[in-house]
């Protein structure tokens, strides 16, 4: 029929179970690579706290030398954070956390990384696929007509 859009109501279904299909794997595609890539991710943040702490409390010592710094001294007191800690290399902190925490404190704050990574995976594999499948062919696909050199 003109006007259908050339598809039947079968090759549509399998359109939606394909692009469901992408979505999935893209939603775990991230999911995995997240909860692998997590205990650095977590390290830097480690890192990131501590230096803002050791930031603050220099703030805060300069704030305290100056004249009719008493409000200056309690704002500082409230912003000053954890304290400093007492790891201060890669291993060190990775092995802070193995003693504390074990296994899971490497994975803290995963949960929310996933649920925060997955839709957004899922929809770039998604409309990667569909691109790809939709898009005219290109030279780069192609074989190469680069002759090498004699």
């Amino acid at each position: 029929m003109v006007g259908d859009g050339g598809g039947s109501a079968a090759s549509s279904r399998t359109d939606y179970v394909q692009v469901a299909k992408h979505l999935l794997a893209g939603g775990i595609a991230g999911a995995v690579s997240r909860t692998v890539v997590s205990p650095l991710e977590r390290l830097k943040i480690l890192f990131q706290v501590r230096l803002g702490t050791i930031t603050m409390l220099s703030h805060r010592r300069v704030l305290t030398r100056c004249a009719g710094a008493v409000f200056l001294r309690a704002a500082a007191a409230q912003v000053q954070g954890p304290g400093p800690a007492t790891h201060h290399s890669v291993w060190g902190t990775l092995k802070h956390i193995w003693l504390k925490e074990g296994v899971v404190g490497y994975f803290k704050g995963n949960g929310t990384n996933i649920i925060r990574i997955a839709p957004y995976s899922a929809v770039q594999f998604a409309a990667y696929e569909k691109y790809k499948a939709v898009r005219p062919p290109t030279r780069m696909w192609r074989r190469s007509t680069v002759r090498p050199r004699r």
